[in-house]
């Protein structure tokens, strides 16, 4: 059963990853693809030490003898800058949508479908968060096939391939760019989003088996996707490419399975919205229950204040700006969150420990 749930974990992790690439695309830049891919990996694991060090902390702060009685307005406070946080994650991916499905294909312009198609998008995710990190990991292993076979297809575009494989490869340096960063962090977003799901069931043991070979699986899988557009491509060629992978596909022989693009590319949107709804659900419940002081709270109101909160902010921010926020705000989103459950669980920990210290074991919360 360990060996189920740990290969379960990695494709449910390795999911949420990899359809980052699928939305944003491989992180290259012409000839300093190299250097590009080198520091996207580096924040590949910067997002994974800080998932680690979370889950470390978290599970100490649970077996920690003793209550923690965190002060009732931090609480608040806590839960609501969690649920803005991931409600602003969910406009900066619904953004990045609604400007490329233009690009993609004329048939999805238009201001009023492409509102009608973000709320019917926004219904999906809050439904498949419903049983939250249960019913998000089937859909995981449900529509992974369809993520990757997009990529699985270009291959067959090398039957036959003859190049001069050395004139095509980028320099082997460490030319550092802001953005070869930035890159991989937004594509590592919503990872804090499944930690959070996971750990609200978790009663005292807070593991989660996996979540290292599932970073390791994705920066292989970016790797060998990066040397396919660069021997297709070349170096050079790869600055003047948007989407090197729609591309690929296009050209794909024999088959025409463009629209596969398409499919991966919504499911990508899926599988990160309906994460990132369901954490900003379940925080906006923990807020109103600390408020009001009662156990449960409206399967309805939970539901609604979340749906109406990340399209009535998508909705705004878009009739103001006409474009997305961009991905900048993303890994802030993204930073914010991971700061906010560190401090939040080192909070616990040190209370619990200062009230053993003045004497005495207070049951657990």
């Amino acid at each position: 059963m360990k060996n189920n749930k740990k290969i379960s974990n990695i494709l449910v992790f390795y999911s949420l990853l990899f359809s980052g690439i699928c939305f944003f695309g491989i992180p290259s830049d012409g000839e300093n693809s190299f250097s590009s891919f080198i520091f996207a990996t580096v924040a590949f694991f910067i997002v994974y030490f800080l998932a680690k060090f979370y889950i470390h902390i978290s599970a100490k702060a649970n077996i920690t003898h003793g209550a923690a009685n965190i002060p009732k307005f931090a609480a608040i406070a806590v839960y609501f800058l969690l649920f803005i946080a991931f409600v602003c994650l969910y406009c900066i991916f619904t953004g990045e949508l609604s400007d490329t499905l233009p690009v993609i294909s004329k048939e999805f312009e238009g201001g009023r479908f492409s509102h009608f198609f973000v709320i019917l998008s926004l219904f999906l995710a809050l439904y498949i968060g419903k049983r939250e990190f249960t019913s998000y990991s089937r859909i995981c292993l449900l529509c992974l096939p369809l993520l990757i076979l997009p990529y699985v297809l270009t291959a067959f575009d090398f039957i036959g391939y003859n190049a001069d494989i050395l004139s095509m490869l980028p320099k082997f340096d460490l030319s550092f760019k802001p953005m070869y960063l930035a890159n991989g962090f937004v594509i590592c977003a919503g990872i804090s989003a499944v930690l959070i799901i996971i750990n609200e069931k978790s009663e005292s043991n807070f593991k989660v088996p996996g979540l290292g070979w599932a970073f390791i699986l994705f920066a292989v899988s970016s790797a060998v996707e990066l040397i396919k557009h660069i021997l297709w491509f070349g170096s050079y060629g790869l600055e003047f490419v948007l989407r090197p992978d729609r591309t690929m596909l296009a050209q794909v022989p024999y088959i025409n399975v463009q629209e596969l693009f398409l499919v991966s590319y919504y499911i990508s949107y899926i599988l990160k919205i309906s994460v990132c709804c369901a954490a900003a659900r379940l925080m906006l419940q923990k807020a109103v229950k600390k408020i009001t002081g009662k156990e449960s709270v409206s399967v309805v109101f939970a539901y609604g204040m979340t749906a109406a909160a990340a399209y009535g902010f998508y909705a705004v921010y878009r009739g103001i700006s006409g474009d997305g926020l961009g991905i900048i705000p993303a890994i802030a989103a993204q930073f914010v969150i991971f700061a906010v459950i560190i401090l939040h669980e080192l909070a616990r920990i040190l209370l619990k420990k200062r009230r053993n210290d003045r004497g005495g074991a207070y049951p657990r919360l």
